[in-house]
């Protein structure tokens, strides 16, 4: 019994894990996104969760957000103007089962980007970014977008 037992174990054990490809890439597509700021001395959850967060403005803008993971770059793509686009350097990469994070790394910034690309309840993905700034800002500033297009590959 026991033999039958590990048996079909170690079968589910090597079916699973040939069966599962690493990720390559994961292309995120965003075609609205809400900005907001709050405090630079503030944590983002803390201010939100203190009613601190300023929503400014909403933008109908779609853009692509291309996160290579052999490359370790992250690019992004202008949708109307395909010839504006940025690459910048990977520096983590963090994957739940519900979740992405990315911390990109920007010249001239003291700190880094970060992007969160999260699945909802309804089988939808949000995004929602921070982006890093400079000694002389006084707001951290971000942006989100509650439905996303997201491939993986």
């Amino acid at each position: 019994m026991k033999k039958t037992i590990l048996s079909i174990v170690f079968v589910v054990l090597t079916t699973t894990g040939f069966t599962q490809k690493p990720i390559k890439s994961i292309t995120v597509t965003i075609d609205t996104v809400q900005e907001m700021t709050w405090s630079k001395f503030l944590d983002f959850k803390i201010a939100k969760d203190q009613d601190l967060v300023t929503y400014t403005r909403v933008l109908k803008w779609e853009y692509i957000i291309v996160i290579d993971l052999i490359k370790k770059t992250v690019s992004y793509v202008d949708t109307y103007n395909k010839n504006n686009f940025n690459t910048f350097k990977l520096l983590k990469y963090k994957r739940t089962p519900t979740s992405y994070f990315v911390e990109i790394h920007r010249d001239g910034f003291t700190t880094n980007d970060r992007l969160l690309i999260c699945e909802n309840e309804d089988a939808t993905y949000s995004a929602i970014a921070q982006d890093g700034f400079y000694k002389t800002d006084t707001l951290s500033q971000g942006n989100f977008d509650r439905n996303v297009k997201v491939v993986i590959k």
